[in-house]
């Protein structure tokens, strides 16, 4: 590792230091700032170097790297603290096109990146902006139980019964970044019918028939939101329909005698499912981070999967921005599966009508983009 001083004139003596850190150096090295590049290298010969964050604060390295030049080697990047973590990827000239950071995954809890490089060749060169971000700690809500009792995914009442909800939030990856608990949890219940409650244990009466989707979001001590949806329903009865209920005989005397003959036709309730629209996000230009936000789906049985994918008819996005060469854009199953929907194609082009400044209270224009099998 080398230091590079430069001198600052103040009203007393200083000097700003900055840090540049070599692959050749190798070892495992702790910034949230400063240079990353190849170093002084010898052919045939292979370096590794972790990347981990300073402990200050935000945990997770990001290199975004402001130029690039490698040609008959390989840089390779896994997601932890050495080569046995997860392969993000290795790169040369050929296929740097499709990203310009490397960035550790939520799912890596030591935020940490390891770089390899395999110089079989002479003559390569990067240079890479190193910093830290923060991450949240993934988290489910839980919904308890209900009372009156219900089955793991609804409850069945009639019109105008009340029902109360005891939540909790699973911390399962608590104290890895920070502490977590519910008594330092906010939650929040909606209902679906309009209205909506806080607590972690709510009451609740449902006047009219149909279903009702019941959402709770848990904000923890950082601010982060639970990654799922608790997926229970409660479904109100509807009126029946007793048309072609009738007595034989319509009129009769004191004492005498009448059959009467009950017809109970029950009245099916149905719903479309609602489009699924996630936030609003902004992406600033020019820092090479990525920006991820979460579509849920709770109209579909636990575990049920799309098998044709002509059943998907589109997904479609409200965006400006004012450089589409500098984005990739991707959606990502909870299989795993990935799918590159844009990869830094278009060059210049506008997209939407954007207003060309890094300013998030100021935002253009949107128009709505969309995919579908098809495209």
């Amino acid at each position: 590792m080398k230091k590079y001083c430069i001198p600052v004139l103040f009203l007393f003596g200083a000097y700003l230091c900055y840090g540049q850190y070599e692959i050749t150096s190798q070892g495992m090295v702790n910034a949230c700032s400063g240079t990353f590049t190849q170093g002084s290298y010898s052919t045939g010969n292979s370096y590794t170097m972790t990347i981990c964050s300073d402990g200050i604060g935000d945990s997770h390295i990001s290199v975004f790297f402001t130029s690039w030049n490698v040609t008959g080697s390989l840089l390779c990047v896994y997601d932890g603290t050495n080569t046995g973590a997860p392969l993000i990827g290795c790169y040369d000239n050929s296929n740097w096109g499709s990203t310009q950071a490397m960035t550790a995954t939520q799912a890596n809890l030591s935020g940490c990146l390891t770089f390899v490089f395999n110089a079989t060749a002479a003559g390569s060169s990067w240079s890479g902006d190193i910093s830290c971000f923060f991450v949240c700690q993934l988290f489910y809500a839980v919904l308890d139980y209900t009372d009156p009792p219900g089955t793991t995914q609804y409850l069945d009442i009639c019109q105008g019964e009340t029902v109360t909800f005891y939540g909790e939030g699973d911390y399962y990856l608590n104290d890895n970044f920070y502490h977590q608990d519910d008594t330092t949890s906010v939650f929040i219940w909606d209902f679906n019918d309009g209205t909506m409650a806080p607590g972690q244990v709510v009451t609740h009466t449902f006047p009219n028939e149909g279903g009702y989707d019941i959402d709770l979001s848990v904000t923890d001590v950082e601010g982060c939101v639970n990654s799922n949806d608790i997926g229970f329903r409660v479904r109100v009865s509807t009126d029946p329909d007793f048309t072609g209920t009738y007595a034989n005989p319509t009129t009769i005397c004191i004492g005498e005698t009448a059959n009467l003959y009950g017809v109970v036709t029950p009245v099916e309730w149905t719903n479309l499912p609602d489009t699924v629209v996630a936030g609003t996000t902004y992406l600033p230009d020019g820092d090479g981070d990525s920006y991820f936000t979460s579509l849920t789906f709770d109209v579909f049985d636990p575990g049920q999967t799309l098998t044709d994918v002509n059943d998907l008819l589109g997904i479609c996005a409200n965006m400006e921005h004012s450089f589409l060469g500098d984005l990739i854009i991707s959606i990502t199953c909870p299989n795993g599966t990935q799918v590159i929907m844009e990869n830094q194609a278009g060059g210049g082009t506008f997209l939407g009508v954007p207003i060309d400044v890094e300013d998030p209270n100021q935002p253009g224009t949107g128009w709505d983009y969309c995919w579908d099998p098809t495209s």
